[in-house]
């Protein structure tokens, strides 16, 4: 395999479901003595669907997907402890992994007995563990809890027992399966330096998490998967906001294979099976509706969303309010006629309602990036005279446009927020995931200015800057 550390091919992965379901005791062990019999009774469904995979030795993989995607499944597979139901995996070098937290633990022994147990099932002997267990111990920052019993710990302390463990011993190959999920900040920040380190000494890392920020970070190739099979396969960290960007903007899809297309049976969270029917849809121009999103009261707002040649809209309909009409357009766009959006193009956001009243309303846009917390907030009244926002007094249509000058975002996706306030800051009306829009790579601007666009956060502005020799 030379350079290659993980090879997968036409990998597959299929279970057997019962078709009826127990209803009591007696159906249960009717069920239990029948499995594997009659196969009138059963079906198979796909976990993972011809997965083709190559990592190279000292690469970070990061694997992307929604639950039940098969991200788990696969990591069982390439640990060896789960067996393909066609195609191979093959692994050059001793594997550690940590697919789920506590695993590999005996609750009734304490933290530094739990080393040992747990290193011994991973195939090293104590002599091997008896030359690392400071390093261990002092990675993990728990002190005398090492000497309490496990079943006392919280997951936190789990997950520093368990990454100290795998972090320090010698193998070649890491998998870790969403252990960033808990542990405070710190802790995070000491793991994320010791991958790095592995990486730099030429070991492979494979690990899956929700936290795409932290994934983009870290890793170097990227494979997203969604219903079983492989979406994205690549080294760009672009697979990061193409992602996002599907899934806070459900009315763009990529174009894919017509194979991608096929019903799926698949069961959520059992590593990629979903009982229930499954069809992607792929369209670009029609309109579809999303999630209500806010009310005080009784909620019918509905929100449609539709894109065509370069710009995004989203109509919301049936707005309950005394002060606005019941129809409210949020227009984002560029002068291009496409949505592939980098860093240098402006961007504009509208938006145009009605007034029913003379009582002040403002529209405010915020913007939320990778699907976090509120990072920019935008208000009329910061920029205009007091002879303009008289205007917003004025009874009937208004519209107003804002616009965010060229190279002020960073690449990634970021969700649209709608909110009309009133007086005194009274909340009218709030839309907090109006919709979305994605900044690409643009890899000439990266190349011009010595940036690979791996630090990531939602702003890169263009400022003044002053070199003193």
């Amino acid at each position: 395999m030379h350079d290659v550390s993980i090879e997968v091919q036409d990998l597959s992965k299929t279970f057997v479901v019962n078709k009826n379901h127990a209803r009591n005791v007696g159906d249960l062990v009717q069920s239990i003595m029948n499995f594997g019999g009659d196969e009138q009774d059963q079906r198979r469904v796909f976990a993972l669907k011809n997965i083709n995979l190559s990592v190279k030795k000292g690469a970070i993989l990061g694997i992307i997907g929604d639950n039940g995607s098969g991200k788990s499944t696969l990591m069982k597979l390439i640990a060896g402890i789960s067996s393909p139901s066609s195609g191979s995996v093959k692994t050059d070098g001793r594997i550690a992994s940590i697919l789920e937290l506590g695993t590999g633990f005996n609750p009734e022994l304490s933290g530094y007995e739990n080393v040992y147990f747990s290193g011994n099932l991973l195939g090293f002997s104590n002599k091997a563990i008896d030359s690392i267990i400071d390093q261990i111990v002092e990675f993990s920052e728990l002190g005398e809890f090492m000497k309490v019993q496990v079943k006392y710990y919280s997951s936190g302390m789990f997950m520093r027992l368990a990454f100290s463990l795998i972090a320090w011993i010698d193998a070649d190959i890491f998998l870790f399966d969403e252990v960033f999920s808990v542990g405070d900040v710190s802790f995070r920040n000491k793991c994320e330096k010791r991958i790095l380190s592995l990486c730099e000494s030429g070991k492979t890392i494979v690990f899956v998490s929700h936290d795409l920020g932290h994934l983009a970070k870290l890793s170097n190739h990227f494979l997203v998967l969604e219903n079983g099979k492989v979406v994205t396969n690549t080294d760009s960290l672009e697979a990061v906001s193409s992602y996002l960007f599907q899934k806070t903007n459900p009315n763009h899809k990529e174009e894919a294979d017509p194979a991608a297309l096929e019903q799926q049976e698949e069961k959520p969270d059992s590593g990629g099976i979903t009982l229930s029917k499954h069809t992607t849809e792929h369209t670009t121009e029609h309109s579809s509706s999303i999630d209500e999103i806010h009310s005080e009261e009784k909620n019918t707002t509905k929100y449609e969303q539709s894109q065509e040649k370069g710009k995004i809209l989203c109509t919301i309909r049936d707005v309950n309010s005394d002060y606005v009409g019941s129809r409210i357009e949020v227009h984002c766009q560029t002068s291009k006629d496409n949505l592939s959006w980098v860093a240098n193009d402006e961007i504009r956001l509208s938006c145009s309602y009605e007034k029913l009243t003379s009582d002040l309303v403002f529209p405010n846009f915020t913007l939320s990036y990778q699907m976090g917390d509120v990072c920019a907030a935008f208000n009329p009244l910061i920029s205009i005279t007091p002879e303009s926002a008289s205007q917003f007094r004025k009874e009937g249509k208004i519209e107003i446009l804002c616009s965010i000058p060229r190279m002020t975002l960073n690449n990634g996706v970021f969700v649209v927020g709608l909110h009309l306030t009133g007086l005194n800051s009274k909340l009218i009306f709030s839309a907090p995931n109006v919709m979305s829009f994605q900044i690409g790579y643009d890899q000439h601007l990266l190349n011009s200015i010595s940036y690979d666009g791996r630090f990531t956060g939602p702003f890169m502005p263009s400022l003044e800057w002053e070199i003193n020799q």
